[in-house]
């Protein structure tokens, strides 16, 4: 498994959640996910985002994460 990073080029400008500041900003939480469920912070991103899983536009609701 590689470990992902909220740095990298591919992802770290898309917006975290449904507010204004992007995975590189405040991505950390579904970085370190990502990393466990061996995916990628994008796919965490949409999982959240489709299952109403962000409160006030990009603060995560753990609860809504599989295993959490």
């Amino acid at each position: 498994m590689r470990k992902q990073s909220q740095l990298d080029p591919r992802w770290k400008n898309i917006k975290l959640g449904t507010g204004n500041l992007s995975i590189e900003r405040v991505g950390c939480v579904i970085t370190s996910y990502a990393n466990l469920a061996d995916t990628t912070p994008p796919v965490v991103n949409k999982y959240l985002i489709t299952h109403k899983g962000f409160s006030n536009g990009n603060l995560v609701i753990w609860s809504k994460l599989p295993g959490f």
